[in-house]
């Protein structure tokens, strides 16, 4: 179970960097701000 957390908050951590990357302007301390 630790495992399978650790790993999915991994990869929402790599495609939040993602997305911040492409859309910067739409992240406010991390939230998404549209």
């Amino acid at each position: 179970m630790d495992k399978i957390n650790k790993e999915t908050s991994s990869i929402i951590n790599e495609n939040q960097k993602w997305l911040q990357e492409k859309f910067p302007s739409c992240f406010v301390e991390g939230k998404l701000d549209f």
